[in-house]
């Protein structure tokens, strides 16, 4: 299934601004259906971090830290869990979509899915990137 057979909701939640106020980070969320399970994904951009949050259980699941460093010929990324399951499954799923979109800043990512396959992420890959082209 590709992303143009999922159904996507992609409506923008930008954090709203006024003349006397300056936010510390921009929002954007949607909710995308992959493999008719119901997927919301929040992106908060900070200065120093980029923070998203990947769910299927409308709550906060493991949280796990993703930095990026420049080796000689291609670039190293370190997934640590901070809180939640410790698990393979979630480091690979998390070091996949940090490589594919690929930001300078370091990650924070709640992740909480109910299937971690290949076709999942590739479709949360791809709707991430969709997110951030708002």
């Amino acid at each position: 299934m590709s992303l143009v057979d999922s159904e996507v909701n992609l409506e923008a939640d930008v954090a709203a601004t006024s003349p006397n106020l300056t936010f510390a980070s921009k929002d954007k969320s949607a909710g995308v259906v992959i493999s008719g399970v119901h997927t919301d994904i929040v992106i908060k951009n900070y200065r120093n971090r980029m923070f998203l949050i990947i769910t299927q259980f409308e709550k906060f699941g493991s949280i796990l830290t993703v930095t990026k460093e420049e080796a000689a010929k291609s670039a190293v990324y370190t997934v640590k869990t901070i809180l939640g399951k410790d698990d393979d499954q979630i480091h690979v799923a998390v070091r996949y979509i940090a490589e594919q979109i690929d930001t300078e800043k370091p990650l924070l990512i709640s992740i909480c899915l109910k299937d971690y396959g290949v076709e999942t992420v590739k479709h949360i890959v791809a709707a991430i990137k969709k997110i951030q082209s708002l």
